[in-house]
């Protein structure tokens, strides 16, 4: 991590941001488990970044209850072959195991934590490891080197950010 940053950001991993959660799929032998209204986030559902606000899969609360969950407000990251796709919660949702998702605690703002998740491809892609396809594991993730500033000043960043990217 570079030296720039100003001498009040912090230099943290990324598991100091907030828990991490690797998804899982209930099975799909039991139709039940799908055709819900809690949003199933795989990979492609990643691709246009920001909200995720539609998802090819759903659950329902049957098969919810039997994989992890994540609140909204939470950022969603592919660590499994198309390394570093990124994206933010609107609702409790799931994710397949391809995802790693950061719950960011109550001391950083979650859209900070998101554009600076945005970043973080060439390091996955620079720690992965080399099979056939790419992974980074939750372990390793969990450890990704993330420059945080104090609270209000991610507040600024991430408003600012937020305004910049609408005009895009």
């Amino acid at each position: 991590m570079s030296a720039d940053f100003p001498q009040s950001w912090l230099r943290v991993l990324l598991n100091d941001v907030g828990e991490i959660v690797t998804g899982k799929t209930p099975s799909t032998k039991n139709p039940d488990n799908f055709g819900g209204n809690i949003p199933f986030i795989k990979p492609a559902d990643l691709d246009n970044g920001g909200y995720v606000t539609r998802t090819a899969d759903t659950l329902t609360d049957a098969g919810a209850k039997l994989v992890p969950t994540i609140p909204p407000n939470s950022i969603p990251v592919t660590c499994i072959g198309n390394l570093g796709k990124v994206g933010i919660t609107n609702q409790t949702s799931a994710t397949n195991q391809q995802i790693n998702t950061v719950v960011p605690s109550s001391q950083v703002d979650y859209r900070f934590v998101y554009y600076q998740l945005q970043t973080l491809k060439p390091w996955m892609q620079e720690n992965a490891s080399a099979t056939t396809v790419t992974i980074i594991n939750k372990g390793k993730f969990s450890k990704a080197p993330v420059a945080l500033p104090p609270l209000a000043e991610q507040k600024v960043i991430a408003d600012k950010l937020d305004t910049l990217l609408a005009q895009v």
